[in-house]
């Protein structure tokens, strides 16, 4: 199965109702829920979950931070975003540290399961109502932080799959449209 931590922070009944909906699944099983950053830091580097859900509002220590210290650490497990509205400014940051996705709260469960299932076999995900923007802004301020260094430049290619991958395709439908594996769309 895989193993679940929930650090949504200051929500405890959404994040107690997301446990009870998860352990109903098969597939997952809920090791924790941590109510701000450092328990969430915490009780990842104990329980090493797959996957660990995080809210965008943690109290404490924010959600790039924790982002940021799990990735840099021995912590092998994937880091997604739920949020029920895009703060832009916390998931830029919280991607630039590594979280592997986000979604918004008003996912349907069906597709929160799938996410979970392909987020874990090693894709990243980002919710389509407003990875366009998102997408944007990563790639104009990577591109102005480098702008004078050539080898940072997208290759035509590359923009393509930002694209679509803005668009909520996954990477194996992004292989398929464009013709190739998905292990290449992920390079």
């Amino acid at each position: 199965y895989i193993k679940i931590l929930i650090a949504i922070g200051n929500v405890p009944t959404y994040s107690e109702g997301l446990q009870l909906l998860l352990d109903e699944i098969p597939d997952f099983k809920v090791v924790a829920i941590a109510s701000d950053g450092a328990e969430a830091i915490a009780k990842s580097e104990l329980l090493a979950p797959d996957i660990l859900i995080l809210g965008t509002r943690l109290r404490g220590i924010n959600t790039a931070q924790v982002t940021k210290r799990l990735k840099s650490s021995r912590y092998q497990g994937r880091i997604i975003l739920l949020t029920p509205r895009p703060d832009e400014q916390t998931l830029i940051e919280s991607i630039r540290e590594g979280a592997d996705g986000y979604l918004s709260t008003s996912t349907s469960t069906e597709q929160l399961v799938n996410v979970l299932k392909v987020l874990n076999h090693g894709s990243v995900v980002f919710d389509s109502r407003f990875g366009a923007d998102l997408l944007r802004q990563l790639f104009y301020g990577a591109q102005s932080m480098i702008q004078h260094d050539p080898q940072f430049e997208l290759s035509a290619q590359q923009l393509e799959i930002l694209q679509l991958i803005s668009s909520g395709m996954t990477n194996r439908e992004i292989g398929a449209y464009l013709g190739m594996s998905d292990r290449t769309v992920q390079a």
